[in-house]
């Protein structure tokens, strides 16, 4: 029907048509702002520096190849996964403050050994000074089988690479470019090309950093709508992020995808589509929204301090031996105290510590006797 009636309009008609809807849908005009690194680098600064804390929740809709979901290798070990996939909806949380603490809260799916599907699985994660603590209310998301639905608590001293996960990298992209600890960009490697992009319909700049390129929107502030990391010719994996108007900052994301491709032909192995449904810049965050406390009952395993311990009540801890745990008996462990050393343990160990003094009391003495020959 539009061709019909575009075909009886008068060409000069027709062109100022046009012109009318590209000025209006600011996407389909041609570029307009001069692109210049100093420019589009300017950009993102402002961007982020505008924005001092955020607190974003978004939809997904994830799709994957089963041999990249989590735990699917280990409960199907020599099964070939190439052409088996997996669909699921996810649902994130994610609060930044000025300081950088974040708090991360995912909704998702793993792969349950023991009934050979997928399950729900939450995740919590903390992110304070030097501190990570994390918490899976259903169990970790690589357990082994027999493992059953422990709820697992992990402290560690990880707290840049839990922040640069694949699921947040939009989030980074456009908030955080530049960031000294999740940042994705550096000055100093950014590369103005003469090339040139179109994504929904804009024409884009296209900037480079070593298998990376950005594509940026000279009509909106250099807005980055795309970013591609090709390896070696094949593309490893490109974002594409669609953005409304903002207030606190020029533009904010409403939703991305992102595809992930693997192999030497590239073919996609994962894929989530976000739609953002909640997003506040620059407001207060309270201070338990950084807080992470385990709950009665839950392992923990501390890296830092080389603990494996169970939380009982008042913040006690029951120590988890090494051996103790066997694959099946958490219960049990849970519900004891631990294992105390037997009768002929305790005496071997007075023998051991009887003679090690005995000896050194030996050597003391011969010691003492040269000593006393040479001076006589």
């Amino acid at each position: 029907m539009t061709r019909v009636i575009c075909s009886r309009l008068l060409p000069a008609t027709s062109l100022l048509l046009l012109l009318v809807v590209q000025t209006t849908t600011g996407n389909c005009a041609p570029s307009s702002a001069r692109a210049t690194l100093e420019s589009i680098i300017q950009a993102w600064n402002q961007r982020q520096n505008s924005v001092r804390s955020f607190q974003l929740s978004w939809e997904g809709a994830e799709w994957r190849v089963a041999a990249v979901v989590p735990g699917r290798l280990r409960a199907s070990a020599g099964k070939d996964l190439s052409t088996e996939t997996v669909s699921y909806k996810s649902h994130t949380t994610i609060a930044v403050d000025e300081e950088g603490r974040t708090r991360i809260e995912r909704v998702g799916a793993v792969w349950d050994p023991d009934v050979n599907r997928l399950v729900a699985s939450r995740s919590f994660d903390v992110i304070s000074g030097r501190t990570h603590r994390s918490f899976f209310p259903d169990g970790p998301t690589e357990r082994p089988a027999g493992m059953g639905l422990i709820p697992s608590g992990w402290i560690d001293g990880n707290v840049v690479m839990s922040r640069k996960t694949l699921d947040l990298l939009p989030i980074r992209l456009v908030f955080r470019p530049f960031d000294e600890k999740i940042g994705v960009a550096d000055r100093s490697k950014l590369l103005l090309t003469d090339r040139q992009g179109v994504v929904d319909g804009s024409v884009c700049t296209v900037i480079q950093q070593g298998d990376e390129t950005f594509w940026v929107d000279p009509n909106r502030s250099f807005v980055l709508v795309r970013n591609l990391c090709v390896r070696r010719g094949i593309t490893a994996r490109q974002v594409d992020i669609q953005y409304s108007k903002g207030k606190v900052t020029d533009w904010i994301p409403t939703s991305w995808t992102m595809m992930s491709f693997g192999g030497t032909d590239g073919k996609p192995v994962a894929t989530t589509s976000a739609k953002v449904t909640e997003c506040k810049l620059n407001s207060a965050i309270p201070e338990a929204t950084f807080e992470l406390d385990f709950p009665i009952g839950a392992w923990v395993r501390n890296s830092m301090t080389n603990e494996r311990y169970i939380v009982r009540d008042a913040g006690k801890k029951r120590p988890i031996m090494p051996g103790e745990f066997t694959g099946s008996n958490f219960e049990q462990i849970r519900d004891s105290e631990p294992p105390g050393l037997s009768r002929g343990s305790k005496m071997l160990i007075a023998g051991v510590t009887v003679l090690v003094f005995v000896g050194a009391f030996v050597l003391w003495l011969v010691a003492r006797r040269r000593r006393a020959a040479l001076r006589s």
